[in-house]
């Protein structure tokens, strides 16, 4: 059974079960500012509703699985309590703005399976808390912290990969396959123990493999 959740800071309105809900836009504009967790996974929403631009104290928000379409609004890069942002499966498109890099509380960032295209803007960097970033399955292009998961899979990516990979110390996942990446593949990678996966498949390496790549799935 479909559920919804939305946890309030305030004490004694934690969860609210809107799950047979039937007007979502109408429903989100009656919630309290004071709103910090906001899950709408499969509600069929084709724009994110106006109402949660005034909920400031927001640190969660999911709205997975969606038909959301047009570029991520201005004022999502502006919620700096943000934690985790997910808009897994929609239809976004446009470019990242810069402006990302305001969301310094930012965890865990997950905008799969969408048609954002563009370069990575390098305010990226100033996300000093993420740990998890997942831009799998859009259109990036260009060339490719205290990060442990990297997934950039299926995507244009072309050029070489940098020297710089290899300061991500924790990095326990890395996801690169399905790319157009080229030239040698960085030493520093070596110095990683990848404990969950490394893949770099279906791209276009050269094939002599340094000798420190051993865990790097080809």
């Amino acid at each position: 059974m479909a559920f919804w959740s939305f946890e309030l800071a305030e004490p004694g309105h934690e969860c609210v079960d809107l799950s047979k809900a039937s007007d979502w836009f109408q429903v989100t504009n009656t919630l309290p500012s004071m709103l910090v967790e906001l899950h709408m996974s499969g509600c069929e929403l084709n724009q994110i509703p106006v109402g949660v631009a005034n909920m400031t104290r927001l640190k969660v928000v999911n709205l997975r699985w969606n038909v959301i379409w047009g570029t991520i609004p201005q004022w999502l890069y502006t919620c700096s309590n943000l934690e985790s942002l997910s808009l897994y499966l929609n239809l976004l498109r446009g470019e990242i703005l810069s402006s990302i890099g305001n969301l310094t509380a930012i965890v865990n960032l997950d905008l799969s399976a969408n048609q954002i295209e563009g370069k990575m803007p390098n305010s990226l960097g100033n996300l000093c808390k993420l740990t998890v970033l997942d831009l799998s399955r859009n259109y990036f292009n260009g060339s490719v912290s205290e990060m442990e998961s990297l997934k950039l899979s299926t995507n244009d990516f072309s050029g070489p990969l940098s020297d710089q990979l290899g300061n991500f110390r924790h990095l326990r996942l890395l996801a690169l396959l399905s790319n157009s990446i080229s030239g040698p593949i960085p030493v520093t990678l070596g110095i990683l123990s990848f404990q969950e996966e490394a893949s770099i498949s279906e791209n276009h390496f050269n094939r002599t493999l340094p000798k420190t790549t051993g865990q790097l799935k080809m």
